[in-house]
C-alpha cells in the first residue's frame, strides 16, 4: 500500500497508474511485441471503437500515427494492431486514445526508452509552459476545484503533479484527485477535479503544479 500512498494519504504516481490500468475499458501498449490492445472488462460487447496511436519525438513532433476500428467481446481483450515505431536511437512518446460516437472516452500515455533502454534523454526535454485555469466551489464541509490544464506549446509537457498547499508551503492532506502526474502532448487539454476538507486554515489554499520540464506553478485558489 505504501507504494500507492503514504501514511498521510498523499498519492504516489503508482496510484494513478494502477487506477488507470483497472478501468473497465482500457487501451494499452505491450512492449514485448509492440501490440496495441483494447481491453473490455465490462459485461457488454464494445462495438466500433476507434483506437488511435500517435508517436512523438523528444521535440514534441508527431512522427507516426496509426488507427483501427475494432469491436471487443465482453470480458476480453483484442489486439488492434502492431505499432510501427520510426527507427530512432532516441526516446519517443506514445499517446493512445479510444474514440466512440465521435467522443474521446479514454487515453493512455507512455514514454519509450532509447536503444540503450534508458530514459536519460528526458533531462534535456524542451520546456513546456502550461496555461492553467481553476474554478473553486465550496459545498458545506468540502472545497471542490476544477483545474483546466492546457499545453499550447509545441513540446510534450511531462509528469505534472498537482498539490494543494497552505500559504506557508505545507501540504494539505488528504486531497482526492480524479487524476494526477499527467502528461500533455502539444495542443492537449486536461481537466482535473479535486476536493479536500473545508477548514478555516485552508481559506487561502494554493494550487501547486510541479512539472518535469517546467518551473513550479503556484496559483491562489479563489472561490468564484
Amino acid at each position: 500500500i505504501c507504494q500507492l500512498y503514504d501514511h498521510y494519504f498523499e498519492y504516489t504516481a503508482s496510484y494513478f497508474a494502477v487506477k488507470k490500468a483497472c478501468r473497465p475499458i482500457h487501451v494499452l501498449y505491450d512492449p514485448r511485441n509492440s501490440e496495441i490492445r483494447l481491453a473490455n472488462n465490462t459485461a457488454q460487447k464494445l462495438k466500433s471503437a476507434l483506437v488511435k496511436a500517435i508517436v512523438y519525438n523528444l521535440k514534441g513532433e508527431k512522427i507516426a500515427e496509426q488507427k483501427a476500428t475494432v469491436s471487443v467481446d465482453a470480458t476480453s481483450a483484442k489486439s488492434c494492431f502492431v505499432l510501427n515505431k520510426p527507427t530512432s536511437n532516441e526516446m519517443q512518446f506514445l499517446r493512445l486514445e479510444v474514440v466512440m460516437d465521435s467522443k474521446s472516452v479514454i487515453e493512455n500515455f507512455y514514454w519509450l526508452s532509447d536503444t540503450d533502454e534508458q530514459c536519460l534523454m528526458l533531462n534535456n526535454l524542451p520546456k513546456a509552459v502550461l496555461d492553467i485555469k481553476q474554478n473553486v466551489k465550496i459545498e458545506n464541509k468540502e472545497i471542490k476545484v476544477s483545474v483546466n490544464i492546457q499545453n499550447n506549446t509545441s513540446h510534450v509537457s511531462l509528469l505534472n503533479k498537482l498539490k494543494i498547499k497552505t500559504t506557508n508551503g505545507e501540504s494539505i492532506l488528504p486531497v482526492f484527485f480524479s487524476d494526477n502526474y499527467v502528461s500533455l502532448v502539444p495542443g492537449e487539454t486536461k481537466i482535473i477535479t479535486l476536493s479536500f476538507e473545508n477548514k478555516p486554515a485552508y481559506k487561502n489554499a494554493v494550487l501547486s503544479i510541479e512539472s518535469w520540464n517546467n518551473e513550479t506553478i503556484r496559483i491562489n485558489l479563489k472561490n468564484e
